[in-house]
């Protein structure tokens, strides 16, 4: 709009001219060239002096909601930047099952007082578990007639971790309570522990020993202090198998189902970390992968990489590649979460539970999908 009034003003510049000798022509002919000359010497200089950057490269976001990304626009001339714009992208990374068909394009405006920093900002929406990208692709800064503008490409990046819906509180509790000590624990079979539910071994009183561990009864009858020595729970080996299978399914409905197997997992893995020790967690892309989750920053290394794996079919099983890899470790826990409850999940399962007690997890399939459900041979 300020291009085109200016063009008309050109023009009207231009007629007066070629009709009117008069003092007044030449006037607004100067008056008119000076004005343009100082808005692209403005222009050029703004173009050359002013930054643009993400504040913070990494961004998280609830799936569902919005994520608010601010731009920071540093001024370092002792000109006043009245407006630019700044072009962006929206993309989806990770996966050749395309979200979107092409990226989705932004425009955000801004202004900088002289010699400092202004800030703009824009919200995008985040209705599934996805890794998104923001692309800063080209700024264009104007002069304050906004006559010129000149653009420049930025290439910065900005990612935002959509993470999965967590469960109500009750959930989360209840979730815990089945995954907590009672008679699914897996105790060590060498060594003692301080569980007092499990009885490890029983044994003659030592130096040293605790008064609260002797067993009185049995002390009685053999006429010897009795000491017992109580379980070692093996949280270590606790381990979340993920399978995520493509399956045969429209793309809205597949978007829909994937959300919710990681929706579950989330409560799952928050449910695992409650308790204040970690994990395993194995999952297929491409290759067996393993990793251990003990803090919040494992939990979003892994969704980024769980938000990356490319669907397979049934015939390829992570199960399968973890009962492989550990045919000579010991028994353990085992967390299988995957979308469908069909015949290669049970048979999964079946091969997984001579490694170990078996709970599965399927989204929208059993009564109660949410809470882990032990998975009987």
């Amino acid at each position: 709009m300020h291009l085109f009034i200016y063009l008309l003003c050109a023009v009207g510049v231009f007629v007066l001219n070629v009709f009117s000798d008069a003092y007044t022509a030449y006037v607004l002919d100067c008056v008119f060239i000076a004005v343009s000359v100082l808005s692209l010497v403005i222009s050029v200089i703004l173009r050359r002096g002013v930054e643009f950057d993400f504040e913070g490269e990494h961004r998280i976001a609830p799936r569902g909601g919005k994520c608010t990304v601010k731009i920071a626009v540093t001024n370092r001339t002792a000109l006043p930047l009245t407006y630019c714009v700044i072009k962006l992208q929206v993309r989806t990374l990770g996966n050749r099952r395309k979200e979107r068909k092409r990226p989705v394009k932004r425009k955000v405006r801004a202004m900088c007082p002289p010699r400092g920093t202004g800030i703009c900002e824009f919200t995008v929406k985040c209705p599934h578990c996805e890794n998104m990208q923001i692309v800063m692709r080209k700024a264009y800064t104007f002069d304050f007639l906004r006559i010129f503008g000149f653009g420049r490409k930025i290439g910065k990046t900005c990612d935002i971790i959509v993470e999965p819906k967590l469960p109500d509180i009750e959930v989360i509790d209840r979730m815990s309570a089945e995954i907590g000590d009672g008679e699914n624990e897996i105790y060590s079979p060498n060594r003692p522990g301080d569980d007092p539910t499990e009885i490890f071994a029983i044994r003659e009183y030592e130096g040293g020993d605790k008064i609260r561990n002797i067993h009185w009864k049995l002390s009685s009858k053999t006429g010897n202090l009795m000491v017992k020595d109580y379980g070692l729970p093996l949280r270590d080996n606790d381990t979340v198998v993920i399978d995520i299978f493509a399956g045969n399914m429209k793309k809205n409905k597949f978007r829909m189902m994937r959300d919710s197997v990681f929706d579950l997992l989330y409560g799952l893995i928050n449910a695992l970390t409650k308790r204040g020790t970690g994990f395993n967690v194995c999952y297929y892309a491409d290759s067996y992968v393993t990793a251990r989750i003990e803090t919040q920053n494992d939990i979003y290394n892994l969704f980024v990489q769980l938000y990356r794996i490319i669907p397979y079919g049934n015939d390829t099983s992570c199960a399968q590649l973890f009962y492989a890899q550990n045919s000579d470790i010991a028994k353990r826990r085992i967390y299988y979460v995957t979308p469908f409850y069909d015949d290669n999940a049970v048979g999964n399962m079946n091969v997984l539970g001579e490694k170990g007690i078996v709970y599965y997890l399927i989204p929208g399939q059993v009564r109660d999908s949410r809470m882990p459900v032990r998975f009987n041979r």
